[in-house]
Protein backbone atom coordinates (compact mmCIF):
# COMPACT_ATOMS: atom_id res chain seq x y z
CA UNK A 1 0.00 0.00 0.00
CA UNK A 2 1.35 3.33 -1.19
CA UNK A 3 1.46 5.65 2.11
CA UNK A 4 0.96 9.76 1.15
CA UNK A 5 2.02 12.48 3.32
CA UNK A 6 -0.19 14.71 5.26
CA UNK A 7 0.74 18.17 3.39
CA UNK A 8 -2.42 20.15 5.52
CA UNK A 9 -1.35 23.89 7.02
CA UNK A 10 -4.00 25.88 8.63
CA UNK A 11 -2.69 29.10 7.91
CA UNK A 12 -3.69 28.09 3.94
CA UNK A 13 -7.74 28.87 5.53
CA UNK A 14 -8.62 31.87 4.02
CA UNK A 15 -11.99 33.85 5.17
CA UNK A 16 -13.45 37.14 4.25
CA UNK A 17 -14.89 39.38 0.93
CA UNK A 18 -12.93 40.83 -1.68
CA UNK A 19 -12.67 44.70 -3.02
CA UNK A 20 -13.97 44.76 -6.58
CA UNK A 21 -12.45 46.50 -9.88
CA UNK A 22 -14.29 47.15 -12.88
CA UNK A 23 -13.12 49.18 -15.74
CA UNK A 24 -9.90 50.10 -12.81
CA UNK A 25 -12.66 51.85 -10.75
CA UNK A 26 -13.55 50.67 -7.02
CA UNK A 27 -17.00 49.69 -6.83
CA UNK A 28 -17.27 50.28 -3.32
CA UNK A 29 -18.97 48.07 -0.44
CA UNK A 30 -20.55 44.78 -1.45
CA UNK A 31 -23.05 43.32 0.66
CA UNK A 32 -23.91 39.05 0.56
CA UNK A 33 -20.30 37.97 -0.74
CA UNK A 34 -19.18 38.35 -4.17
CA UNK A 35 -19.08 34.89 -5.88
CA UNK A 36 -16.40 33.08 -8.86
CA UNK A 37 -18.15 30.09 -10.87
CA UNK A 38 -16.06 27.79 -13.39
CA UNK A 39 -17.41 25.35 -14.90
CA UNK A 40 -15.24 23.10 -17.24
CA UNK A 41 -16.31 22.17 -20.40
CA UNK A 42 -15.15 18.96 -21.97
CA UNK A 43 -15.67 16.54 -25.03
CA UNK A 44 -15.92 12.91 -24.44
CA UNK A 45 -15.21 10.67 -26.89
CA UNK A 46 -16.95 7.21 -26.69
CA UNK A 47 -16.31 4.00 -28.64
CA UNK A 48 -18.96 1.44 -29.18
CA UNK A 49 -16.90 -0.99 -27.69
CA UNK A 50 -17.18 0.89 -24.29
CA UNK A 51 -21.01 2.13 -24.62
CA UNK A 52 -21.44 5.94 -23.14
CA UNK A 53 -18.06 5.02 -20.89
CA UNK A 54 -15.67 7.54 -22.18
CA UNK A 55 -12.15 6.47 -23.59
CA UNK A 56 -10.94 10.35 -23.82
CA UNK A 57 -11.81 14.28 -22.27
CA UNK A 58 -10.81 17.10 -24.44
CA UNK A 59 -10.89 20.60 -23.33
CA UNK A 60 -14.13 22.12 -24.31
CA UNK A 61 -13.80 25.77 -22.87
CA UNK A 62 -14.39 27.36 -19.96
CA UNK A 63 -17.42 29.27 -18.62
CA UNK A 64 -16.53 31.87 -15.86
CA UNK A 65 -19.06 33.65 -13.91
CA UNK A 66 -18.37 36.38 -11.18
CA UNK A 67 -21.45 37.12 -9.12
CA UNK A 68 -21.08 40.92 -7.24
CA UNK A 69 -23.62 42.20 -4.87
CA UNK A 70 -23.00 46.37 -5.08
CA UNK A 71 -24.48 47.66 -2.18
CA UNK A 72 -23.82 51.55 -2.48
CA UNK A 73 -26.53 53.23 -4.88
CA UNK A 74 -24.03 55.56 -6.76
CA UNK A 75 -24.61 56.48 -10.43
CA UNK A 76 -21.41 54.73 -11.47
CA UNK A 77 -22.42 51.44 -10.12
CA UNK A 78 -25.53 51.55 -12.01
CA UNK A 79 -23.77 52.25 -15.02
CA UNK A 80 -21.74 49.18 -14.23
CA UNK A 81 -24.61 47.03 -13.58
CA UNK A 82 -26.69 48.19 -17.11
CA UNK A 83 -23.50 47.51 -19.57
CA UNK A 84 -26.13 48.14 -22.09
CA UNK A 85 -27.24 51.57 -21.44
CA UNK A 86 -26.42 54.56 -22.96
CA UNK A 87 -24.17 57.38 -20.78
CA UNK A 88 -25.82 60.61 -20.99
CA UNK A 89 -22.61 62.05 -18.13
CA UNK A 90 -25.70 62.66 -15.66
CA UNK A 91 -28.45 59.94 -17.03
CA UNK A 92 -28.45 56.66 -19.06
CA UNK A 93 -30.75 55.91 -21.63
CA UNK A 94 -31.91 52.23 -22.76
CA UNK A 95 -33.11 51.45 -26.13
CA UNK A 96 -30.09 50.06 -28.55
CA UNK A 97 -29.65 48.76 -31.80
CA UNK A 98 -29.79 44.55 -31.99
CA UNK A 99 -25.80 43.71 -32.58
CA UNK A 100 -24.78 46.94 -30.65
CA UNK A 101 -21.56 45.59 -28.79
CA UNK A 102 -21.81 45.54 -24.85
CA UNK A 103 -19.59 47.43 -22.92
CA UNK A 104 -17.04 45.70 -21.42
CA UNK A 105 -13.66 45.62 -19.48
CA UNK A 106 -11.17 44.14 -16.72
CA UNK A 107 -12.57 42.85 -13.34
CA UNK A 108 -10.18 42.25 -10.39
CA UNK A 109 -10.88 40.58 -7.17
CA UNK A 110 -8.89 41.56 -4.45
CA UNK A 111 -9.41 39.41 -1.36
CA UNK A 112 -9.11 41.21 1.95
CA UNK A 113 -6.79 38.82 3.76
CA UNK A 114 -4.06 38.47 1.21
CA UNK A 115 -4.93 35.90 -0.83
CA UNK A 116 -4.53 35.39 -4.41
CA UNK A 117 -5.63 38.36 -6.57
CA UNK A 118 -8.17 36.83 -9.45
CA UNK A 119 -7.74 38.86 -12.60
CA UNK A 120 -10.67 38.39 -15.40
CA UNK A 121 -9.14 39.99 -18.41
CA UNK A 122 -12.67 41.13 -20.30
CA UNK A 123 -15.61 40.59 -18.48
CA UNK A 124 -19.06 41.82 -19.59
CA UNK A 125 -21.86 43.03 -16.68
CA UNK A 126 -24.99 41.05 -16.96
CA UNK A 127 -25.54 39.63 -20.15
CA UNK A 128 -28.37 37.68 -20.79
CA UNK A 129 -30.08 37.72 -17.49
CA UNK A 130 -32.35 39.87 -15.74
CA UNK A 131 -31.69 42.85 -13.27
CA UNK A 132 -33.43 42.81 -9.68
CA UNK A 133 -33.83 46.05 -7.66
CA UNK A 134 -35.84 45.55 -4.55
CA UNK A 135 -37.08 48.76 -3.52
CA UNK A 136 -38.54 47.49 0.00
CA UNK A 137 -39.06 49.26 3.74
CA UNK A 138 -37.32 46.57 5.42
CA UNK A 139 -34.34 45.28 3.66
CA UNK A 140 -31.13 46.86 2.22
CA UNK A 141 -30.94 47.40 -1.14
CA UNK A 142 -28.52 44.80 -3.07
CA UNK A 143 -27.68 45.17 -6.93
CA UNK A 144 -26.27 41.49 -7.75
CA UNK A 145 -24.67 41.87 -10.64
CA UNK A 146 -23.40 38.65 -12.80
CA UNK A 147 -19.94 39.30 -14.82
CA UNK A 148 -19.28 36.59 -17.64
CA UNK A 149 -15.95 36.31 -18.54
CA UNK A 150 -14.71 36.37 -22.21
CA UNK A 151 -12.09 35.47 -24.52
CA UNK A 152 -9.45 38.02 -25.23
CA UNK A 153 -7.65 36.92 -28.52
CA UNK A 154 -5.45 39.80 -28.46
CA UNK A 155 -3.40 38.11 -25.40
CA UNK A 156 -1.89 35.15 -25.74
CA UNK A 157 -3.03 31.51 -25.97
CA UNK A 158 -3.69 30.09 -22.60
CA UNK A 159 -3.56 33.02 -21.22
CA UNK A 160 -6.84 34.48 -22.64
CA UNK A 161 -9.70 34.24 -19.92
CA UNK A 162 -7.91 35.02 -16.33
CA UNK A 163 -5.85 34.30 -13.93
CA UNK A 164 -5.88 33.76 -10.39
CA UNK A 165 -2.40 35.13 -9.04
CA UNK A 166 0.40 36.91 -10.63
CA UNK A 167 -1.72 40.05 -10.90
CA UNK A 168 -0.85 42.36 -13.73
CA UNK A 169 -2.26 45.74 -14.51
CA UNK A 170 -1.48 45.92 -17.52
Amino acid sequence: MTVYPLASNADNISIGPCHVYFKGAHIGHTYGGVTVSITQGVYELKTDQYGETPVRTLEGGLKLEVTVNMTESTFANLKVLFASATDKTTYLTFGKPVGTEISTGELVLEPTDGSSIIQIYKAAPNIGGAVEIAYTTDKQRVYACKFSGLIDDQRSSGDQLFRIGGFSSS
